[in-house]
């Protein structure tokens, strides 16, 4: 069963895309079985590192369109990458239908590789926040800018807020050696430690490499372009760190499990909550006259009276981020 990483950050361009594809390539070079999963739509990196041109996405799994094993593109580096790009921001509006198929296509990705690496989004989103909770581990990117540190740090602060457990793994990129790495993660680890009552953990560091730069130049992985290199020699240390630390010991299917479960209560929630605000607000609901300033005054009426329980509020909340992401994007 498959091991499933994700590599996040709050902050764009400290080098995820980079480092979950070599570092992909250096487990396969290992005898693992790895597929990339590109869910950054927007930017394609991974596309562009590669030199590939996939077809299809998971969202053609959705539509019937396409079988998972039909999207899988198996390079001959021997690394596989499917995009899910859309299936991911599309999660909260999928029906029964599609909430099935999208389990059953992650259930089948975990069942034919070793390891699953995610390269999510950037920034603090509820898809990067949902990708980083279904992950067995999550890796966050820090470089020495320090925005890239106030930016994890909002992070995790909202994965804290939704309560996500699992241990958090700090990976150093762009340093010149192991002494200034230890500087970056022990400020980050102190201020993640006061504020957030949180213990992060040291994965390890990657070099500043002019062979990084060529190879990307060259849309060539730099472990297949420059395997003598420095940063290509971090990259194996760091697959070695990964295969003795980072397993599916439970060996069950919690990737697809996550999305399965999630879909369908954002479903749920979406139903629930809209009968539920018109039972408690009938003069929001039933008259489309009222003014916004009712609305809202009903709204926080409904707050402060606590009239709604937990789970409830849960879903209210839910159902309001759904329809914010739908229409602002």
């Amino acid at each position: 069963m498959a091991t499933v990483i994700v590599f996040a950050s709050g902050k764009t361009g400290v080098g995820k895309t980079n480092i979950a594809t070599n570092l992909g390539l250096s487990l396969v070079a290992k005898n693992t079985r790895v597929c990339l999963l590109d869910v950054d739509a927007g930017f394609a990196n991974i596309n562009r590192l590669m030199g590939i041109s996939p077809g299809y996405t998971i969202e053609h799994v959705l539509n019937g369109q396409k079988s998972i094993d039909e999207i899988i593109v198996n390079l001959p580096s021997g690394i596989s990458v499917v995009h899910a790009a859309s299936a991911i921001k599309q999660h909260t509006n999928l029906d029964n239908m599609q909430i099935a198929m999208l389990s059953s296509a992650f259930n089948r990705l975990e069942s034919m590789f070793d390891y699953l690496l995610i390269d999510a989004e950037t920034g603090l989103d509820s898809n990067v926040l949902d990708l980083t909770a279904s992950a067995q581990y999550s890796v966050i990117v820090l470089t020495s800018d320090p925005k890239s540190h106030t930016d994890s740090f909002a992070l995790l602060k909202m994965l804290m807020i939704r309560g996500k457990k699992q241990a958090f793994f700090i990976l150093i990129n762009r340093v010149d050696g192991y002494h200034s790495s230890q500087i970056i993660f022990q400020r980050f680890r102190k201020a993640v430690k006061s504020f957030l009552k949180l213990d992060v953990h040291y994965l390890g560091y990657l070099t500043m490499d002019e062979s990084l730069n060529k190879a990307i130049s060259e849309h060539i992985p730099v472990v297949l372009s420059y395997p003598s290199s420095s940063v290509s020699c971090g990259f194996a240390s760091l697959a070695d760190i990964i295969k003795n630390i980072f397993r599916n010991e439970e060996d069950i299917h919690v990737f697809s499990r996550y999305w399965s479960i999630c879909a369908q209560q954002n479903n749920v929630a979406i139903k629930q909550v809209t009968k539920a605000s018109y039972i408690r607000l009938p003069s929001v609901m039933k008259d489309a006259t009222v003014e916004k300033n009712n609305y809202l005054s009903d709204v926080y009426t409904l707050f402060e009276q606590q009239l709604l329980s937990k789970q409830e509020l849960k879903e209210f909340i839910l159902t309001l981020e759904a329809i914010y992401e739908k229409k602002y994007k």
